[in-house]
Parts: C-alpha cells; sequence; structure tokens
C-alpha cells in the first residue's frame, strides 16, 4: 500500500505510543480518532504488521482481536487479507477458522462485537468440552507469553455501555486501541492519536466540501439552517439530485474520468407506517419518470429485507445510478462513487455529522486526488427536513450553504496562473520509479544477460566458535564467514528486502520503498516471459538474488534510483505549475460567510467571511468609479484562484492578488492592497508581480500595489509600479494616482 503523509504519521504516532503502553505495568487505552474517509483500515493494517515486526525482536509474541459491530469486522478481515496478501504478515482468522486453543504469533481473530457483548446461547463465549471458547483461548494465549492487543473498531457504537467495559476488561488485553472518526468519550483514554480532517481533505482522500440544497435559497442562524426546500416535494428533490448527477457525469467525461456518480436515497431510521409505501412511491417515480428500475440494473437496493444489484456497485464505472438504502443497515459500506445524497422529511430531523454524510465524502479517484473541475471535489445533499444543523465533528466551515454566480456579462480574461501542485517526497518513491525501471530494464537488454535457471540464493554468515577459555582461541584459525543456501520461502523473501534496502538506503525505512520495489522486480517478469513461463513470487526472488544475476539486477537498480533522483530533483524545484486561468462560474460558501450589497461584484449575489477595512475602503472606491465595469474579489487557494509567482529566501511561491477590475474600455488591472507595514513586507511579491505583466506582454494588462494616501482612507487611493527597492510604506511620493 502507498501511503499519504499523513497516514504514515498516523502509524509512527500508533507505533511509539503503542510500545510505551505496552511497556506499562497495566492495562491500557489508546484512541485512534480518523475522519471518515482517512483509510484508517490500511493504517491499522500497516500498523498491526509494524508492531508484528516490532514484537519479534522482542521475547514474546503478538496476538491481536479486531472487533467491530454488526458484520463490519468481515468486511475488515477481507481489507486485512488483501492488504497483507501472500506475505502472510498475519494471519486473519475469523473464530471458527482458528487452529489452534489460542491465538498465536501475528494472528489477528476477527469477531463481531454483539457475538461476545451477548453470553446467552453464544458458542463464541459458551463453555465446552473442548474448551473452545474465547475466555479459555484468550487464557492459553497469555500463558504462552504474548501481548494482546484489543482492537474496537467504531468504538463509538461498541465500547460505550457498562457492560461492554465489563467485556473488556474481563478480556483484559494488554493493550485496547478503540477506532472511532466520532468517539463517545475519552475520559478513560491514556493517549490519543488524531488525524487532522484538514489532513485528509488536503491530500485528496475525500471531497473539499459538502453542499445543501443547491439552487435552493438557504441561509444560517441560531446553529440551524434555514432552506427554502423544506417546502418542496419529495419529487422535486430527486428530480434536482439527478439533474446534478448527470451534470456531474459530463464533467467526470471531460476531465477524462471513467466514474460514474452514485446518487443515494436514504430512508428514514425509524419504522413508521409508511415506510414501505415510501420506498414503493420512490421506485415508481424513479421508474416512470426516468427509466431507473431494478430490472435494467439501474436501480440498486441495500435493506435489511431486499438487497438488489450490489455485486459491482463499488466499481467506478457501474451502471448503477441510484441506490435506496438505510444508513443504519449500510454501516461500514462504501462506495466512493456515491456523491449525492437526498433525504426526507419523514426523518423530521437532520444533523451534519460524520456518520450521516461519511458515504459520499470519499474521493473516487484518490490516487489522483481532486480534479481541476471543484464540482467534483464536492458532495451533495437534498432534503426537504425541517430542522437541520450542523455537528461539531464536521463543522460549519465544510458545508456549504449558498452559491455566487459569474454574471453573465463577464468576457474571458485568458490570464496564465500559478498554483502549488502537491510536492512529491525526495526519500519516497512514487509510481514513475516503475517506470523508470521498465525503462532502464529496456535500455539494459536485461531480460537477454539473466540466466532464468540460475536460483540459488546463498547467504554468509559469521562464523562462531563458544569457549570459556580466550587463550584456547589464540592458535585456532576460525574462518570468518560460513556460507548457507537458503531454501525457505520466508528466509528468501527476508533476503530479498535486505538486498533491496542495502541497494536503495536512501529510502529506507519508508515501508512502501520494499513494495515499489518489489512490484518493479516482478513486473519485468510478467511483462517480459509469457504467461506459461512467468515464477510464483519465490522463484522470481531466488532469480533475482543467484549471485550470477544479483549484480545485474543491481546495476539497472543503481540506473533507475538514477534517473529517479534526477528527476525528484527537478520536480522539487517546480513548486508552481502554470494553467490558463478565469474567474469561476460559481463558488460554494460556507454559514460564515455573509451577503454584501455590492452592484459591480461579477459574482453575485457577493459574499464575504471577513473584509478588511482597506478591502472594504477600496471596494466602495470601485463602486463609485464611472469606468469600473466589474471587480473581482480573489481567494488564496489551490486553482480556484489566481495568483502570480514570486520568489522569497526560501523559494517559489505563488501570490494570490486581492482584486482583479475590468473596465469598460476593456482593460484588465490586478491589484493587491497594502496598508502600513504591509507594504515594507510586500517587496517580494511586488517584484513577482511585476515581472508577471512585463512576460506577459499585453496591452490590456496592467496593476500594481494599491494604497490610500491615509489611514482612514479617506485620501487618494494610489498605485505602485517601480522597483521593488523603492517601495516604503513612510513614502508613497513615488506612487501614481490611481486612475481606471
Amino acid at each position: 500500500m502507498i501511503l499519504k503523509e499523513y497516514q504514515s504519521n498516523a502509524v509512527e504516532l500508533l507505533l511509539d505510543k503503542s510500545k510505551k503502553l505496552l511497556a506499562k505495568d497495566k492495562n491500557r487505552k489508546l484512541l485512534f480518532q480518523a475522519p471518515t474517509g482517512s483509510g484508517k483500515t490500511v493504517i491499522m493494517a500497516e500498523f498491526l504488521a509494524r508492531m508484528a515486526h516490532f514484537e519479534s525482536e522482542q521475547e514474546f509474541g503478538l496476538s491481536v482481536i479486531w472487533t467491530a459491530p454488526r458484520n463490519l469486522h468481515i468486511q475488515s478481515k477481507k481489507s486485512l487479507t488483501k492488504i497483507y496478501g501472500a506475505s502472510h504478515i498475519l494471519e486473519c482468522r475469523e473464530f471458527y477458522e482458528l487452529t489452534n486453543l489460542y491465538i498465536d504469533s501475528n494472528e489477528i481473530l476477527f469477531l463481531n462485537w454483539e457475538s461476545i457483548n451477548k453470553r446467552d446461547k453464544n458458542i463464541v463465549m459458551t463453555k465446552n468440552e473442548r474448551d473452545f471458547y474465547l475466555n479459555k483461548i484468550i487464557e492459553n494465549t497469555k500463558d504462552r507469553g504474548n501481548k494482546l492487543i484489543l482492537v474496537i473498531d467504531e468504538s463509538h457504537f461498541s465500547a460505550t455501555s457498562e457492560i461492554s467495559q465489563k467485556i473488556i476488561s474481563d478480556l483484559d488485553p494488554n493493550l485496547t486501541i478503540e477506532v472511532s472518526a466520532t468517539p463517545a468519550t475519552i475520559s478513560s483514554i491514556d493517549d490519543i492519536v488524531k488525524i487532522d480532517r484538514d489532513d485528509v481533505i488536503s491530500s485528496g482522500m475525500i471531497k473539499k466540501r459538502l453542499f445543501l440544497n443547491e439552487g435552493y435559497v438557504n441561509s444560517y442562524s441560531n446553529s440551524r439552517i434555514i432552506s427554502e426546500a423544506t417546502s418542496s416535494e419529495d419529487e422535486l428533490l430527486i428530480d434536482h439530485a439527478l439533474a446534478k448527477k448527470e451534470l456531474l457525469l459530463r464533467k467526470y467525461i471531460e476531465n477524462n474520468s471513467n466514474v460514474k456518480p452514485l446518487l443515494l436515497i436514504q430512508l428514514p431510521d425509524n419504522k413508521v407506517n409508511n415506510e414501505e409505501q415510501l420506498k414503493n412511491r420512490i421506485e415508481s417515480y424513479l421508474d416512470t419518470r426516468y427509466g431507473i428500475n431494478s430490472e435494467n440494473g439501474k436501480l440498486a437496493i441495500y435493506l435489511s429485507e431486499e438487497k438488489t444489484n450490489l455485486e459491482n456497485i463499488v466499481k467506478n464505472d457501474s451502471c448503477v445510478e441510484v441506490l435506496i438504502f438505510k444508513q443504519a443497515i449500510a454501516l461500514g459500506w462504501d462506495c466512493p462513487r456515491s456523491q449525492i445524497l437526498v433525504l426526507f422529511r419523514e426523518s423530521k430531523s437532520l444533523t451534519f455529522s460524520i456518520q450521516t454524510m461519511g458515504r459520499i465524502m470519499r474521493m473516487p479517484e484518490p490516487n489522483l486526488g481532486h480534479y481541476k473541475d471543484d464540482a467534483l471535489n464536492t458532495s451533495f445533499v437534498f432534503t426537504n427536513i425541517s430542522e437541520i444543523s450542523i455537528d461539531e465533528e464536521i463543522g460549519n466551515d465544510y458545508v456549504s450553504i449558498s452559491t455566487s454566480r459569474r454574471e453573465d456579462r463577464y468576457k474571458k480574461l485568458n490570464l496564465l496562473s500559478v498554483y502549488n501542485p502537491r510536492r512529491r517526497e525526495k526519500t519516497r518513491l512514487n509510481p514513475n520509479f516503475t517506470r523508470f525501471f521498465r525503462e532502464v530494464c529496456k535500455e539494459f537488454d536485461l531480460i537477454k544477460k539473466i540466466d532464468l535457471d540460475a536460483n540459488q540464493v546463498k547467504v554468509n554468515y559469521i562464523a562462531d566458535r563458544i569457549s570459556d577459555d580466550v587463550d584456547e582461541l589464540r592458535n585456532i584459525d576460525i574462518k570468518g564467514e560460513i556460507e548457507r543456501l537458503l531454501v525457505n520461502d520466508v528466509d528468501i523473501q527476508d533476503a530479498l528486502d535486505k538486498w533491496i534496502i542495502s541497494n536503495l538506503s536512501i529510502f529506507y525505512p519508508e515501508p512502501r520503498t520494499l513494495e515499489r520495489v518489489l512490484k518493479s522486480l516482478f513486473g519485468f517478469f510478467a511483462e517480459n516471459l509469457s504467461i506459461d513461463n512467468q515464477r510464483n513470487e519465490s522463484e522470481m526472488s531466488r532469480i533475482i538474488l543467484d549471485s550470477r544475476n544479483s549484480h545485474l539486477f543491481k546495476t539497472v537498480l543503481n540506473l533507475t534510483e538514477e534517473k529517479y533522483r534526477t528527476f525528484v530533483s527537478k520536480d522539487a524545484k517546480t513548486v508552481t505549475e502554470s494553467l490558463l486561468w478565469e474567474i469561476p462560474e460559481a463558488i460554494s460558501l460556507n454559514s460564515s460567510f455573509q451577503v454584501y450589497d455590492f452592484k459591480k461584484s461579477i459574482m453575485q449575489p457577493f459574499f464575504a467571511d471577513r473584509l478588511s477595512g482597506s478591502e472594504t475602503a477600496f471596494i466602495k472606491y470601485l463602486e463609485s468609479e464611472s469606468n469600473v465595469d466589474w471587480w473581482f474579489r480573489n481567494g488564496d487557494q489551490d486553482a480556484t484562484y489566481f495568483a502570480v509567482n514570486y520568489s522569497d529566501s526560501s523559494g517559489d511561491h505563488p501570490f494570490y492578488i486581492d482584486f482583479i477590475v475590468f473596465t469598460l474600455d476593456c482593460k484588465i488591472l490586478l491589484i493587491d492592497t497594502k496598508m502600513g507595514f504591509t507594504i515594507d513586507i510586500g517587496r517580494d511579491k511586488n517584484e513577482g508581480l511585476r515581472n508577471y505583466l512585463f512576460s506577459q506582454k499585453r496591452s490590456d494588462l496592467d496593476g500594481g500595489l494599491v494604497s490610500n494616501s491615509t489611514r482612514s482612507y479617506d485620501g487618494v487611493w494610489k498605485i505602485f509600479k517601480g522597483k521593488s527597492q523603492d517601495l516604503t510604506s513612510t513614502d508613497l511620493s513615488n506612487w501614481e494616482v490611481l486612475q481606471f
């Protein structure tokens, strides 16, 4: 697995804190708080693998119990089994699959939490003649000297009641790790590892925002969202949602993606008399109005009593367009292409929470991150529920309730803008390494040089001789090393891992390094040998490590590393990326933004979260100027907003200027407002703006730093177009009067 930076950091913290807690004299609890969509299962899988490696170096083994509510433990087992693959770093078992009367070292026992929470008529907890019940198995495990880690997934469902706490106490683990996006309590926790949602968003794992009732007028008051959609009929909500789905589908196609967005229609969890009637009405409307039904595969059902068309629904290009489901039934169910959610007023109230919104927050192609079109980085909720609030965990800043749209009178600017792409780590291998490895193999003609029949792996070990008398050793010839032929697959895999580490030390100890290089090495055999001649991983490892071949593979690896280093070094200097930019067609806004009555803003209505004194005064000046056609207040994030490149002692950066002004005679002015000390610290940015204006060589383009001659903003507005060394806050005599 290729971990994101925040995931790697979480693994390291989990390791560090777990080791410290396990070293203490009594059982401890660790909370792992990970936002929905952050990849907590992948993080836990990597953590447990690293933990198992650590414990193997100690005098005890590691045994794990992984519990989860409902059937989520089965899904977790499938995920970890897939992650560990043929390596079998840890063995994943359900209770009936245990081969011993104990949990072996590096073995994970997956249990349904309810199965141990209900003791009556429970084969997991009930004593029997074979002593095959959980408490006895745990007792036997501890008798073997193993450390026991209890993982409670979705602990806010599982570990909150007194009964649950009693069960945890009875299991008596050395360490309990509670995993949750929204933990119920942290009063009894010894330590916490928490992933910040902003890190998950910036890595492109989850959507940038959720949008409520787009197309309706929404407002925010007294911690409640008031929406015009409250009076809408259910069918009208479905119309809006399906129209949005079709628009998103077109945008995915424009972005060369095969993703087909999925619309979720959620039935209320509470048992109401007309639940079946509501479901039938929805199905009938979808069929008669849109031709969406379960027979043609466009409609899927996920209810306790009915499950239809779910086989391939998680695939990005699945033909299923709509899913009718219940939130409670779908706990742990993930389909990253889910992007639109409809909820009906039968639910009475709605809280924007992780549990409610988690199913539509994931990005469908997390390896690609966010798309350039921000609509694809947004989830959409349509509801006529009257009482709507926002959970503190999600926060007001994540839920958009208003839209500001670009007016039709806008004329294209064709401005070249820059933004910061995601940086590639110098000590981390990305997919380009495999590409370079493939190229070097062809250039070096490796397939013709290696001996496929050479498959003996010999390792040298230091020779030992034990003696109580050091004088006895003086006249004895002791050889420094002895040679040993490896035959065990585990030993051979370990030898290959060490060989890779020794040849790519700069990238170690990143765990993904081994996986990336192994994928490259084994991929070489898959690409160059016919299907009949393909070797399994053990045979391929033997060929690579045989002394008649290893020097050839080492040469290719070194040449690949050299190519990759050059690529990373060159790429690291490119901190900004250019693109042709236009003012966004629409901007989504959360409840912290206020509406202002400014007529000349090209975005209407005009919203702002905050306006400085200089910005407010300058906007009023723009509104009063007769030659100003329109203006745009710029933002300061990614490629959505306009920026020019500037340099300082730390490198290159994007400079997001404050305003773009368009005049009646079609002039474009790029303006950044400055006052007081901000003028003195703005020299580098001024130089960046000057260089940009000069490089564009456009007669319709101008701009500079703008300030008012008085601190009360009632003086003359001036613009600076000179050299940065002449810029000072104490003297505006070398500034020109701003004229449009």
